[in-house]
């Protein structure tokens, strides 16, 4: 017989039964508001869905959104409404992804004690509060954590509703069950990609009570009718987007690949997902023990729904609905550590009361999956850890600082300056120098300077009539920022030498990672013998050309 979750024989050890996972839960909470406090500066997914909340109204958000972005309707709403009460901060605009990654903490906890023993409790609250990439993407301004908390809830309240014991409980869960799944999607894209598993595994627990099964129809009516006119309103502008649609080409099973092609190709991504997102580096034992943990586990309807939201993952990925990929398949991470946790809890229970027979066999086997599963979460903790501790500074986000290196130069900027970038350093020109993208579709700053996005090419006939210096002819000062890397090695160098032919560079600043910023003013004479810090250090000799034209949002 299975011991009740966080059981004990005594006062005392029960008592250490609810505060192993309790304090461990406590750590991972410090952990997201450590990190929401350091106020990392907003990378560039972060700068493209600011500027849509920041530039937007609440009807337009409702629409197509500029850059390439999309994120659920209500999410969309919630983020606007905090810039507009609480201001335009990191802190503000980071405040909900946070007090997910909190929730999604809770929820692990909830589950736990509802389900598991001590030992797998513990486990789960574990890796939902150190894994490398659950921590991370807690402090990103998108709705990645609200993913991983719907991820896990939805499942569990489904699970509950299969197990009331009454007709009366079985209707209540069945109510906040359907309540939460009919809004949830609003806020998550996780908690829409959970609903066809969650509702499978309702009507096969309910297959043998028509009166419950009725509830359970007229409930998922309900909740796709919401997700209908979630879908109307906004879910088809980004699957209508070809660029979105052509950008997640590679996440997805190729178009020209047939269902027999499935099996490798579902294969070949179970490494690379057991690394990122699942934060392990031993992707068999990742996998198998999930596995194990959603096969083996007494609670039958957790495991099934558990392995079907992880399965749905590579279903949608091989019917080309849903990328394959990092963050976006975070929102069945979570189930993947429940069955880590399941396998350890199974594990634990065959090494004390194994059945009679061959009980030592049971015992090592059991001895020897248990110590798999305290590798695996030791390698998952630590390597959380050490990123955390390394690859995670306070002034720089991803090897780039915009916020300090555009404060640098709009402190020094006149009216009627150019400023120059490439492509996908405009967004942070655009949030960081307050540039509206409503107003002037991101060409020029309000006091008319003019925004320029320069372009390389190895071919120097292809600018032929339409040099860099040609281009900014008569122009006064130039301002130069150089952040997120995409140009080829030697790019900054090429474009301040040849921009040096024709001004003389009177400042450049070096900020953290890769950004760079510098200042260029034809009027002041006596040539230029100011260069990067590193100028010509990596190597790279670029003999092609700029190009220099108008920016502007797509």
């Amino acid at each position: 017989m299975d011991r009740p979750p966080f059981s004990a024989r005594s006062p005392r050890p029960q008592a250490f039964a609810w505060w192993l996972p309790l304090c461990t839960a406590a750590i991972g909470v410090i952990i997201v508001l450590y990190q929401w406090l350091n106020v990392r500066p907003l990378w560039l997914d972060e700068e493209m869905i600011a500027l849509n909340l920041r530039d937007r109204s609440f009807p337009e958000l409702a629409g197509r959104l500029w850059l390439d972005q999309s994120a659920p309707l209500g999410w969309l709403y919630l983020q606007r409404f905090i810039l507009l009460v609480f201001g335009a901060s990191e802190l503000s605009l980071r405040a909900l992804p946070a007090a997910f990654g909190i929730a999604t903490i809770g929820a692990a906890l909830y589950v736990g004690r509802r389900w598991l023993t001590t030992a797998g409790g513990t486990v789960l609250v574990l890796l939902c509060s150190f894994a490398t990439w659950i921590t991370f993407y807690a402090l990103e301004l998108k709705s990645y954590s609200v993913d991983t908390f719907w991820g896990l809830v939805l499942p569990a309240l489904a699970v509950s509703a299969t197990e009331a014991s009454t007709d009366r409980a079985r209707r209540n869960a069945l109510a906040l069950w359907v309540t939460a799944a009919a809004v949830a999607h609003w806020f998550s894209l996780g908690a829409l990609l959970v609903l066809p598993a969650c509702c499978a595994v309702l009507a096969f627990a309910m297959r043998r009570r028509p009166e419950a099964l009725r509830l359970l129809a007229t409930g998922v009516a309900i909740t796709m009718a919401s997700v209908a006119l979630h879908y109307v309103l906004s879910i088809r502008h980004a699957q209508s987007s070809t660029s979105l649609q052509q950008f997640w080409q590679f996440a997805m099973l190729p178009p020209d690949a047939g269902i027999e092609d499935a099996p490798r190709w579902i294969v070949s991504h179970l490494k690379p997902f057991a690394d990122k997102p699942g934060g392990s580096a031993y992707p068999i034992a990742f996998w198998l023990l999930a596995v194990i943990g959603f096969a083996v586990t007494p609670h039958r309807m957790l495991g099934l729904v558990s392995g079907l939201v992880v399965a749905s993952g590579f279903v949608f990925a091989v019917l080309r609905m849903v990328p394959l990929y990092e963050r976006l398949s975070l929102w069945f991470v979570p189930a993947l550590y429940l069955g880590i946790a399941l396998s350890l809890d199974r594990f634990v229970w065959l090494f004390r009361d194994p059945p009679l027979k061959r009980t030592a066999v049971l015992r090592v086997a059991a001895f020897a999956g248990g110590l798999a599963v305290l590798i695996l979460c030791v390698d998952i903790v630590d390597r959380g850890v050490r990123d955390l501790r390394t690859n995670r500074p306070a002034d720089s986000n991803r090897a780039t600082d915009d916020r300090a290196a555009l404060a640098w130069l709009m402190k020094d900027r006149r009216p009627g300056d150019v400023l120059l970038t490439t492509r996908h350093a405009l967004p942070a020109i655009w949030w960081y120098g307050g540039v509206s993208l409503a107003q002037s579709e991101g060409q020029q700053f309000p006091d008319g300077g003019r925004i320029l996005k320069l372009e390389y090419h190895d071919s120097r006939r292809v600018c032929q009539g339409r040099e860099l210096e040609k281009s900014l002819h008569g122009r006064r000062r130039m301002l130069v920022y150089l952040g997120f890397l995409d140009m080829p090695a030697g790019f900054d160098d090429l474009l301040l030498e040849q921009m040096a032919r024709f001004g003389t560079v009177t400042a450049v600043g070096h900020f953290p990672g890769n950004s760079r910023a510098a200042i260029v003013d034809p009027s002041v004479p006596g040539g230029s013998n100011v260069f990067w810090e590193d100028a010509g250090k990596d190597g790279a000799r670029l003999e092609g050309c700029i190009l220099a034209d108008p920016a502007h949002a797509w």
